[in-house]
């Protein structure tokens, strides 16, 4: 016979599993959203690169002096 502490007991267990799948389950789209933005940053710091490389107009300046009078 299943007393009503028991019930009580299996309830909460199935309401903690379901939150812990949920959290799983968003921590999934997080890591993939993550995941995708390093991708995108990583692509456009692949294209500036290549851009530089590309590009042989492009001249690198020391910056100015401050102390040169």
């Amino acid at each position: 016979m299943i007393n009503a502490e028991s019930l009580e007991w299996r309830n909460t267990q199935a309401l903690l599993e379901a939150q812990i799948d949920a959290a799983k389950e968003a921590l999934t789209h997080q890591r993939d959203a993550l995941l995708a933005a390093e991708l995108r940053g990583g692509i456009a710091a692949l294209r500036g690169v290549i851009e530089f490389v590309m590009n042989p107009v492009l001249t690198i300046k020391d910056p100015p002096n401050p102390y040169q009078t």
